[in-house]
């Protein structure tokens, strides 16, 4: 007995590890997102059943080795010290999370006296039906504002949603377009909980294995829901698909990251560079796009603009910009920026990145902690843009909107582009840093809800993946390169894509309230609890 009560622990510890094994499967490259269905309710389950402390930490033992699983790409940067130690940083961070949904989740659905000494199972049996629907809903909120949370605080980092798991199941993606991804994870969580609550209750009714159904009808009714609405937005999507297109080829030179520390490697990256433009515009496009930090800087780009005026073609890139503010006295400040020039050789827009990437693009708190800059590789820190920019094309007459590197995983500046005539999303990313990982994919899968949002179309341009375009409905089109078999590989990627292409959406008027009501619905039900508890003690 002593010797089966010092293993359980260890059993749990383990099967909290295995669940977040599990977890990190859903997400891409693995794809299989099936697995995220399930992890809610067991991860209830798991946490649940065990005494409130040890519960929490294989809650949270659990989300650790999700985050550290799915993040593990972070490993890959070239810089050992900060590699290790944002992997290990970001992963606890993310963990935190699931942690507080589960805290949160438990001190709503726990019993208010004795919750050590009376089981799981006896606890949830003891419910009404309408009880075990309620605290199913409850947890599908709570999750929502998890997730809400670790989008938004400091400078957001909506990586491991539950909900961007289901890109793949193309009807049920469309839910984004109406409550953005989050809606996605609030239908999953729902359901997963009720079908392990309907489960856990059903001796308490019959010893039929169907009565556990009443208990997931309301999720699967919405569920059902979203289906019909992803059909409809499909077909009338596919339906008023624009006959003219225009025709971008994606410059994918794959640089090595070592390259940007060794000095007269700019000659040799310029010719590689104007080597697979000069193949690319054999193809005659319209636009070409070369990747963030693909141009070397302090190289001529003469005899670029020569073959782009002799092929009539355009050319958006990415270097560094610069400018001197009066209020940065101490020297000129620096930007991440996108350019876009004509054919004639003139610059016809400028976009300067707005979200910049920590530790990547500036070190926060180095004045106060001045060790913290032997983190990170870079020398001197870029400042934010301000403003979000449309750039225009003529002949053909296109509207691109440009995000640089993870700009395009934040919501809120996707939405900006509405404000624009039908633009196309225009990302220019450098995923080299994590040399050939699962980061090109699951970056690539989280831009396609930007897609879903806003109900625009996206061209990518990366290093070394993943060039593609993805549609208004999410679908990513056109990953494999013209030279190459690889994703990864160098080489250039052509695409003939719509112009002024636009799905039906409405998470741009509406669509964020979604978190406003489940903040709401939350409110009342807690309020409701603190009532009835006091209720019970007086």
């Amino acid at each position: 007995m002593d010797a089966a009560k010092k293993a359980s622990p260890w059993f749990s510890r383990l099967a909290a590890l295995f669940l977040g094994a599990l977890w990190s499967l859903a997400y891409p490259r693995w794809d299989l997102h099936g697995l995220a269905w399930c992890v809610p309710g067991l991860l209830w389950w798991l946490g649940g059943h065990n005494k409130t402390g040890r519960g929490l930490l294989l809650t949270w033992i659990a989300s650790l080795a999700h985050a550290l699983c799915t993040l593990h790409w972070l490993r890959y940067m070239p810089h050992a010290a900060g590699a290790l130690a944002g992997w290990l940083a970001l992963s606890l961070y993310c963990s935190l999370f699931p942690l507080l949904w589960a805290w949160l989740f438990g001190w709503f659905w726990r019993p208010t006296t004795k919750a050590d000494s009376v089981s799981m199972l006896e606890t949830i049996r003891s419910w009404s039906l309408l009880r075990a629907q309620v605290v199913a809903l409850m947890g599908a909120n709570l999750w929502v504002l998890s997730e809400w949370m670790v989008s938004s605080l400091i400078t957001g980092f909506p990586w491991l949603i539950l909900g961007s798991t289901q890109r793949p199941w193309s009807l049920l993606a469309q839910t984004a377009s109406m409550g953005g991804v989050t809606m996605i994870s609030w239908v999953m969580v729902w359901l997963s909980l009720a079908t392990c609550m309907g489960l856990c209750r059903l001796r308490s009714r019959s010893p039929k294995p169907w009565v556990w159904i009443p208990d997931v009808l309301l999720p699967v009714v919405v569920l059902g829901m979203c289906h019909l609405y992803g059909y409809w937005r499909i077909r009338t999507t596919v339906e008023t698909r624009p006959e003219q297109r225009f025709l971008v080829a994606a410059i994918q030179p794959a640089f090595p990251q070592t390259l940007i520390w060794e000095s007269g490697e700019g000659a040799e990256k310029m010719t590689v560079l104007e080597n697979l433009t000069e193949a690319a515009l054999q193809t005659n496009p319209d636009l070409i796009l070369w990747p963030e930090s693909a141009y070397p800087g302090n190289q001529s780009l003469e005899p670029t603009f020569d073959l782009l005026e002799k092929h009539g073609s355009w050319l958006c890139f990415n270097t560094t910009d610069v400018d001197v503010l009066p209020e940065v006295p101490a020297g000129p400040a620096y930007y991440n920026a996108a350019f876009l020039v004509g054919p004639d050789g003139q610059l016809a827009g400028r976009y300067r990145k707005r979200h910049l990437v920590m530790f990547g693009e500036y070190v926060p708190w180095a004045d106060t902690w001045p060790w913290l800059k032997s983190l990170s590789p870079i020398q001197s820190s870029y400042r934010a843009g301000q403003t979000p920019i449309t750039m225009e094309m003529q002949e053909p007459k296109v509207f691109l909107y440009p995000l640089i590197c993870f700009e395009d995983v934040m919501p809120a500046l996707s939405l900006d582009a509405i404000k624009s005539p039908s633009p196309l999303l225009v990302n220019l990313t450098n995923d080299g840093w994590f040399q050939q990982s699962a980061a090109q994919f699951q970056h690539a899968n989280l831009a396609a809800f930007r897609c879903i949002e806003t109900g625009l179309a996206m061209v990518r341009s990366g290093n070394n993946g993943l060039s593609c375009w993805i549609d208004p409905l999410g679908q990513i089109q056109g990953v494999a390169l013209s030279s190459e078999t690889s994703p990864y590989e160098r080489g250039f990627q052509t695409f003939q894509i719509p112009i002024g292409w636009k799905a039906p959406t409405y998470y741009p008027s509406w669509g964020r309230l979604f978190h406003w009501a489940c903040l709401g619905m939350t409110a009342c039900l807690g309020i409701h609890q603190r009532w009835k508890q006091n209720k019970q003690t007086a």
